[in-house]
């Protein structure tokens, strides 16, 4: 059985993430990783790997408040931390395969 961990490290004004493929107890390989920086202030840069046919990409947003229909979710002074984790979750969502997404949603996340 596949499994899918994603961890979160956020900063005071970054929010850094790294979804992880795990095959039973062994974690095998990083699927995406990105780094959302400068949240709280009007022109936030979000930097977003991920492979592609054993490929890696990157993706990479400057002033994210005015791009890829994230200013629906930011405020007058940028993203909130709310609306960085539903970014980051978006972007996983149209980054990874759809076997490895199927069920990454904010109420499925586990808080620790």
């Amino acid at each position: 059985m596949q499994r899918r961990v994603l961890v979160l490290n956020a900063g005071s004004s970054s929010l850094k993430y790294a979804l992880y493929n795990a095959t039973g107890p062994k974690i095998k390989a990083v699927a995406a990783s990105g780094v959302i920086e400068q949240i709280g202030q009007p022109n936030q840069t979000i930097k977003h790997n991920y492979f592609e046919d054993g490929i890696k990409k990157r993706h990479e947003i400057l002033d994210s408040v005015d791009k890829n229909n994230v200013k629906e979710e930011s405020t007058s002074t940028g993203l909130t931390y709310g609306s960085a984790f539903k970014t980051c979750l978006r972007l996983l969502k149209e980054t990874v395969p759809p076997q490895l997404n199927d069920s990454l949603t904010p109420s499925s996340a586990l808080v620790i």
